[in-house]
């Protein structure tokens, strides 16, 4: 239960999230994060709360090679084989965004793309992308699936970080 909003600018990449964190049916108050920024990436994920506690966990010690698909494939890889070897399940079922190094990427499982303009994850998806599309910032993309829909709450919480200068 969460939204994830993400767009790349020319100069700058901006990610938000929700703060819900829910138990069954019932909403949760905690101070759990579903947006850190770790090691010089800045990750959302959307899921078992489980995973995303370890995926920081995991953030603080490692990062991809290069902002590369093949090379954040390979961070996740490893990322399941660290928990694999911590939890005795390798399995991988959240999904992420990740800015690292100027570059924007989606994570459903373990299919890994970049992202050139925008996206969004989680049960606000929708709500979120349809924001993007018409131009508002993450944060307000965010806001918007708070309004409508029933799955996600505020605070909204935003990080950003600079964009490296795309060579042809």
């Amino acid at each position: 239960m969460s939204v994830i909003a993400a767009r790349v600018y020319q100069d700058k990449i901006v990610v938000a999230a929700d703060s819900i964190i829910v138990h069954g049916w019932s909403k949760r108050t905690a101070n759990f994060s579903k947006l850190e920024y770790i090691n010089e990436m800045i990750v959302g994920g959307c899921g078992e709360a489980q995973e995303c506690g370890l995926m920081w966990r995991y953030m603080q010690t490692h990062r991809p090679e290069s902002p590369t698909e093949k090379d954040v494939l390979a961070f996740l890889v490893e990322f399941s084989r660290w928990k694999k070897d911590l939890t005795g399940n390798a399995d991988t079922e959240n999904q992420y965004i990740m800015a690292y190094a100027g570059h924007l990427f989606q994570i459903e499982p373990l299919f890994t793309f970049e992202i050139k303009d925008y996206a969004a994850i989680g049960a606000g998806e929708d709500f979120a992308t349809a924001a993007l599309y018409l131009g508002h910032s993450p944060e307000d993309a965010a806001k918007v699936a708070c309004e409508l829909s029933c799955y996600v709450a505020e605070p909204v919480v935003r990080f950003e970080m600079p964009r490296e200068e795309v060579k042809p």
